[in-house]
This record gives C-alpha cells, structure tokens and sequence, in this order.
C-alpha cells in the first residue's frame, strides 16, 4: 500500500475571512500562512499543527471559476447549505508515496498536478460536486516539489491529538487505506460519517 499518513485536515467556510476569524477564535493564534489555488478557484489560511496542518478553505472570490467541480464539495449545494451556518470540518487528506497504490472506494479523475508557489504536488480527486462518503474518503496527495507547508509553519504549540473518521463508509476507507498510523482512528460503521478532531492549544483542548 505504501506510506500512508495524514497530511492535513480540512474546514470549509462560505468565505475565508469569516473561516480565518472562526479558527483564530478557537485556536488562540492567527493563522500563518495563506494561498490561492488557481487551478481550483479556491482560498486557504493555515496554522500548524506539527506534523501536519489545518487548512481553512473557501470560494475564491475573485479567482475564475474552474473547469471542474472545487474540491471539498465548495460547489455543492448541500455543503454549501451547511457552511451557511458556520465553517465546519468537512475532510481530511493523506499523503502517500505511490497515488497508484491507492484504490479509492469511490469514482475518481486520474492524478491531476497543482501548484501553489514554489509548492507543486499530484491529488487524486473524486468525480462530481459532493464530499466523497460523506467526507470520510480523504483527499490523496503525493507531494513532488517544496517544503511541505507544515514545515514552513511556526510552532504556536497546536497538536492534533485525534482525527476520528466513523459512520457510513468508513469499513471501505480502511481497507483501502491500510493503516494510517495515529492521530488518525477509525470509529464504528453506523449512521451518518462523522469527522471530529481533538487539537491541544496552548490554552486547552479544542474539538471540531
């Protein structure tokens, strides 16, 4: 299967200023980093959390519209109509040595490159406007230029202690997967998928 680890979590916002002030509400700190995707139409704002990090993500206003549907269900009407009522965690994403390894549960597009900066890597992205299994199917990257950006974060003591993938789906991830070695865990099958991560700051605990 090959080196699968998590490479970063994922919270949605009908607009990145508003997503920005509600993650640096929570964690204590402002985020550290920004970027846009071109490709993508998209916005990001990011903290560190050691080995990985926390992307908050959204429309890019002013960026033209993509050619394909924007990652993370942006574009879907129902995650649209949740992000209505506040960011949330809508996804995670792994990092993998070899994307062809990986045989997703679900349809998905060939490798695709992107390119941020001097950051370039290769995702493997589900087909259609919806969060695949409901979120629960991570976005798989194999990073191929540039320091990875938790790397180019400054510690602001934020760890991730637990992302908990449970509900509809999450059987299939995990066989697909393989291991993903910890903070990640695989909660039980029943009921809708839930993604629920556990974050130390230097103030306390933080669930999202």
């Amino acid at each position: 299967m090959g080196n699968v680890r998590l490479d970063h979590i994922v919270v949605a916002a009908a607009r990145l200023e508003e997503g920005r002030a509600w993650m640096q509400a929570r964690l204590g700190v402002p985020a550290r980093g920004a970027g846009r995707h071109a490709k993508m139409g998209t916005v990001n704002a990011l903290w560190g959390l050691g080995a990985s990090y926390l992307e908050v993500i959204a429309i890019d206003p002013e960026g033209a519209p993509p050619v394909r549907p924007r990652w993370f269900g942006l574009d879907d009407p129902q995650v649209q109509a949740r992000l209505a009522g506040g960011p949330a965690l809508v996804a995670w994403a792994v990092a993998v040595d070899d994307l062809g390894a990986i045989r997703p549960p679900v349809p998905c597009d060939p490798p695709a490159d992107f390119a941020r900066d001097d950051l370039t890597w290769q995702a493997v992205l589900a087909k259609g406007r919806a969060l695949p299994l409901g979120g629960a199917w991570p976005l798989t990257i194999r990073w191929t230029s540039g320091l990875h950006p938790a790397k180019r974060l400054p510690d602001d003591g934020l760890r991730l202690e637990r992302l908990e993938i449970a509900g509809a789906g999450v059987d299939q991830v995990a066989a697909a997967l393989g291991e993903v070695a910890r903070p990640v865990v695989f909660g039980g099958p029943g009921g809708p998928t839930r993604l629920a991560a556990t974050i130390r700051t230097p103030q306390g605990v933080v669930r999202l």
